[in-house]
C-alpha cells in the first residue's frame, strides 16, 4: 500500500460534508478504512446511529499508542463563505474548507504517519487509531465506544491530534453544562403585578453567578475554572408575563475539581426555587511535562519546529480524550496537532500546509520511538 499523499488526503476529508448534526461520518470511514487495512491495520467501523460511525484501527499486539482525532465537523454558520467550504481550496500556504483545522488536516496528518509507521515498523508499531464520530455535540462518539466495551486494550500514551498549531497542550481542561429553569405566573403584559416574570428571576440569578468565583487555586497548566452563560430563553409573546424561564451554564473545571461537587455549589448559589439539570460533562486531563515520554515529545517537537515550547500549558478546549484518558487508565496524554485552534469553528476556516508537513514528520519521530520502546511479543 503506497502512502497516501499528504495534501490530497485533506482534500477528500474537507469535501466530505460531515456537519454534526447529522454526522454522516460514515462516508469519512468510507475513505480511511481502505487505506488503514491495506497498510496492515485491523479494522472495525463502529456503527453510532443512521450513518454515523466511528473507526478503530490496531497494529501490532500492543501495548498501544493510541491517535485519535474526531471525524465529524460544526455548521457553517450564518455568515457566508467566501471560500467554497467543501471543496478544500488552496491558496499559497493556506487550505480551506470547513475542519481544515479542525480536524481534518490533523486526521491526514495522523493516517498519513500510521501507514508510514506500518511499512517501517510492521507488527512493532503497536499503535491503536480511534477516529470518533459526534465529537463536536459533547463526545457523544467515544462515549458510545465505551458503553459499548470497546475499550479494553492496554495503551500506555495518547496523542490527541486536535488544533494546536504543532505545540504540546499537556492535558485540558474538563467541562460541566447545566441548565438552569425559573418558574414564575403569567399574566396579561398590561398587567404585570398580576403576574411573577421568571425572565427576571433568571436575569438576578445571572447577574449573580456574573460575580460567582470558585475556591480552586489555578491549575499551574490549565489556569483557573471559568463559568459562562451561554443561553436565556423565556417567553411566548410580547404582551405576556413569561412564567418559565431557562439558561445555560459552562463550567470549565480544572483539578482537583468534581462536576458533582460544583454542581451543588452552584445549586445552593440559584437557590431551592430554580430548577437545575445537566447537560453533559467531560473529564478535565492532567499531564505532566517531566514524564518521561511527555518530556521526549517536547523534544520531538522542538526539533522539528525549532520552536520553544515554555511556558507549558494545556487547553481550555474539551477533546474526547475525556473519554478516553480514564477508560484507559489515565496514561501519559498530549493533545497535539497542525491545525490552527483560532480557525476552529470560524467562517473561511483554514490550516496551512506547512504544519501538515510538519505534524507528519514529528508524528514520524513520536512513532519511531513508541516502536523501539516495544518490541514486538515472540509467541513461543
Amino acid at each position: 500500500m503506497p502512502i497516501p499523499n499528504l495534501l490530497e488526503l485533506a482534500k477528500a476529508l474537507i469535501r466530505l460534508p460531515t456537519i454534526n448534526p447529522p454526522g454522516n461520518e460514515a462516508q469519512a470511514v468510507d475513505l480511511l478504512l481502505p487505506l488503514l487495512e491495506g497498510a496492515g491495520f485491523e479494522c472495525m467501523r463502529v456503527h453510532h446511529w443512521d450513518h454515523s460511525e466511528s473507526l478503530i484501527a490496531k497494529l501490532g499486539p500492543g501495548p498501544y499508542l493510541c491517535m485519535t482525532g474526531h471525524l465529524d465537523v460544526v455548521p457553517l454558520g450564518k455568515a457566508p463563505w467566501t471560500k467554497e467550504p467543501f471543496a478544500g481550496q488552496v491558496e499559497g500556504d493556506q487550505l480551506f474548507g470547513r475542519g481544515a483545522s479542525d480536524m481534518k488536516g490533523g486526521i491526514a496528518a495522523l493516517v498519513t504517519s500510521a501507514i508510514e509507521a506500518a511499512q517501517t515498523h510492521k507488527d512493532q508499531a503497536n499503535l491503536l487509531l480511534i477516529l470518533t464520530a459526534f465529537e463536536e455535540t459533547g463526545c457523544l462518539g467515544a462515549q458510545d465506544l465505551l458503553e459499548k466495551g470497546l475499550l479494553k486494550d492496554s495503551v500506555t500514551r495518547i496523542l490527541v491530534c486536535e488544533p494546536t498549531s504543532n505545540r504540546v497542550d499537556l492535558g485540558h481542561k474538563g467541562s460541566l453544562w447545566l441548565e438552569a429553569t425559573c418558574l414564575g405566573v403569567t399574566a396579561h403584559g398590561s398587567m404585570p403585578h398580576l403576574g411573577v416574570n421568571a425572565l427576571y428571576k433568571a436575569c438576578e440569578l445571572i447577574l449573580g453567578l456574573k460575580n460567582h468565583r470558585f475556591a480552586v487555586l489555578p491549575h499551574p497548566l490549565l489556569g483557573g475554572p471559568t463559568l459562562n452563560i451561554g443561553t436565556l430563553k423565556a417567553g411566548l409573546n410580547v404582551n405576556s408575563v413569561p412564567d418559565r424561564a431557562s439558561f445555560t451554564i459552562d463550567i470549565r473545571l480544572v483539578p482537583p475539581m468534581v462536576p458533582e461537587q460544583v454542581f451543588e455549589e452552584i445549586a445552593r448559589v440559584l437557590g431551592p426555587e430554580t430548577e437545575l439539570k445537566i447537560i453533559d460533562q467531560s473529564a478535565q486531563v492532567d499531564a505532566d511535562p517531566l514524564e518521561p515520554w511527555t518530556a521526549s515529545v517536547l523534544k520531538r517537537v522542538f526539533e522539528v519546529t525549532k520552536e520553544e515550547q515554555k511556558p507549558y500549558k494545556g487547553g481550555v478546549y474539551v477533546t474526547d480524550a475525556s473519554v478516553l484518558w480514564p477508560a484507559f487508565g489515565c496514561p501519559p496524554c498530549v493533545v497535539l496537532g497542525p491545525g490552527e485552534l483560532a480557525q476552529a469553528h470560524k467562517t473561511d476556516e483554514y490550516c496551512m500546509i506547512s504544519r501538515l508537513h510538519q505534524a507528519v514528520e514529528i508524528y514520524r519521530l513520536i512513532l519511531d520511538d513508541h516502536a523501539l520502546a516495544n518490541p514486538p511479543i515472540k509467541l513461543c
